[in-house]
């Protein structure tokens, strides 16, 4: 059985125009506004995976990203399903960053693709295993949606190819760790990097 080529673009700068090569993977994987889809990306997008809390998660129940909505197949949503005790609570003393958006979300992007959101027990799985790289650098709170989703392909025994990986960001994503998970990947070839087109 022939493997799902799947290429995951990370929201780190990506220099190389690869808005052709990306055609010719089955599966194309992008995140939230998608680093603002310049040109030189492409339109291709079948996994879009998205925040569903805080101002970021909002943004998804009005606006798409600047994708092909056509071919779009899957939609994750990358916060667990939210306790609704402690959301009544948010909602009441206003804590905007940590209201989840998800149900609203997932009624948007259901018309188009599936929805799902991933596991709580998932997200802390990954986090313990990446502790067996080291420490990190701040304590984190979760991994980031980029780590997640080379987890998630490689599970389904795709081959993955990666680029716009800065393994830079928010603090409480353990950063350090996340490249060194990437890169012992990358050198037991379960994960390639995409060559530039000049190279191919």
């Amino acid at each position: 059985m022939t493997k799902q080529l799947v290429l995951i673009i990370g929201n780190g700068p990506v220099e190389d125009d690869i808005s052709k090569s990306i055609n010719s993977f089955d599966r194309v994987v992008r995140f939230n506004m998608c680093a603002n889809m310049p040109e030189h990306l492409g339109l291709k997008c079948t996994d879009l995976w998205l925040v569903g809390r805080g101002k970021q998660g909002l943004k998804f129940t009005t606006a798409f990203p600047a994708i092909d909505i056509k071919r779009l197949q899957n939609v994750m949503i990358t916060d667990p399903k939210p306790n609704l005790f402690t959301q009544t609570f948010y909602k009441l003393i206003q804590r905007k960053g940590c209201i989840d958006h998800g149900n609203k979300i997932t009624l948007k992007y259901s018309e188009y693709a599936n929805v799902e959101r991933i596991p709580q027990r998932e997200k802390n799985a990954f986090l313990k295993h990446l502790h067996i790289f080291g420490k990190p650098a701040f304590k984190p709170k979760a991994p980031s949606s980029g780590v997640l989703a080379i987890e998630y392909f490689l599970k389904q025994q795709a081959q993955v190819y990666i680029t716009g990986f800065g393994f830079k960001g928010w603090k409480r994503h353990p950063w350090n760790l996340e490249k060194l998970y990437v890169e012992s990947l990358i050198a037991e070839q379960k994960v390639q990097v995409l060559k530039s087109p000049s190279q191919c």
